[in-house]
């Protein structure tokens, strides 16, 4: 895929980001549309639900980001971490 010269700390930049990886999906097309899911950080994943939110009202489904935003492992027992054992 190489390297993509988006902004990913922008919205903007994080569609731009979410299409490309879509465009090189082959579990997605016009008409088929299966699960994909995308791993990140926390901030990372927050990008990516609001970016899917401002593209919800699209007419196609591929338009809508249908990218399953998921933390990884090593975010998400840091964040089960946080919450269970507060300071």
């Amino acid at each position: 895929m190489g390297v993509l010269e988006e902004d990913p700390g922008t919205i903007p930049g994080t569609i731009r980001i979410m299409k490309k990886l879509i465009d090189t999906s082959p579990h997605i097309s016009d008409t088929v549309v299966d699960p994909v899911f995308c791993h990140g950080d926390q901030l990372t994943i927050e990008r990516m639900v609001e970016a899917r939110k401002i593209r919800s009202g699209a007419e196609y489904q591929v338009d809508r980001l249908p990218l399953e935003p998921m933390p990884q492992e090593f975010h998400k027992r840091g964040i089960t971490l946080q919450v269970s054992c507060p300071r």
